[in-house]
């Protein structure tokens, strides 16, 4: 198995993480303390959450794929790569309203 792998794994699972507790802990609070109205902000921070759900959706296709191109034959690394990728599948699901995706293309 290669060692970069793990790393660039972790690398797209730390930057994607790191993206949405950004916007959660900082922009999102800032918006609402900020902009003049609590709609005109919540319409931002509605704009926003999407793209980091799908963000999280490919990141964990990523993780996927990489698992897989190191063949790794540990099922507990590869399941744990599955499992992670289908919980980055449910997010957008479950969080972000119907109309949201066809708003964000």
């Amino acid at each position: 198995m290669r060692v970069g792998v793990p790393v660039t794994e972790t690398i797209v699972l730390a930057v994607w993480i790191g993206a949405a507790l950004l916007f959660t802990l900082v922009v999102a609070p800032a918006a609402f303390a900020v902009l003049p109205t609590r709609t005109l902000a919540g319409a931002l921070v509605g704009r926003v959450l999407p793209v980091i759900f799908y963000a999280g959706v490919v990141a964990g296709v990523l993780v996927v794929i990489l698992d897989v191109a190191a063949r790794a034959n540990s099922w507990s690394r590869t399941g744990s790569a599955a499992i992670a990728t289908i919980a980055c599948f449910i997010a957008p699901s479950s969080s972000a309203s119907r109309n949201s995706w066809h708003e964000f293309w």
